[in-house]
């Protein structure tokens, strides 16, 4: 019976593209059996209970196209998976508590949405060493940094992405 099971969750593991699990009140521990999905491209985990994205989860997905992590308490992304995540396109962090976002953002070059809103972003567009700088993402054309009560958006180079669409 146990070879059977194996089997099964083998032939799931990679037949599995898109799993929705929001509001399921999910915990950290989800990501340990998540992990186990390597061919997702759309993974949904809005309004849980999750505190931190693990390193090397992200690089585990290299097929992901859409990650949704919204309403939950993340205050970082693993800046060491970002360019790992090649083909990721759209990314929702809205509602978390992120302070900045990561300069290796700038990696991942095919994202073209993203949507940080109501995080508490203090943003410095100057800072790219450190702090993620959109004129890096040529891809970019939707960016939504609504909501962050602590937003200033301090001067920098002129933006290259003229066709992004930003919502302050």
């Amino acid at each position: 019976l146990e070879d059977k099971f194996k089997g099964l969750i083998s032939t799931f593991a990679r037949s599995l593209r898109h799993l929705y699990l929001a509001d399921n009140r999910l915990q950290d521990e989800v990501f340990d059996e998540l992990a186990l999905l390597p061919d997702l491209r759309v993974l949904n985990l809005s309004y849980n209970i999750l505190y931190d994205l693990p390193l090397r989860t992200l690089r585990r997905w290299t097929h992901l196209d859409e990650l949704y992590l919204s309403g939950n308490e993340l205050r970082s992304l693993p800046a060491e998976d970002l360019d790992e995540v090649s083909s990721l396109r759209v990314l929702h962090i809205n509602c978390n508590k992120f302070q900045v976002l990561p300069a290796e953002l700038a990696k991942v070059t095919k994202l073209s949405v993203i949507d940080v809103g109501s995080n508490s972003l203090k943003y410095n567009v100057s800072n790219w060493p450190y702090d993620w700088n959109w004129n890096w993402n040529h891809q970019l054309r939707y960016l939504n940094m609504s909501g962050n009560t602590r937003l200033e958006i301090k001067s920098g180079p002129t933006p290259k992405n003229v066709g992004v669409h930003v919502c302050l």
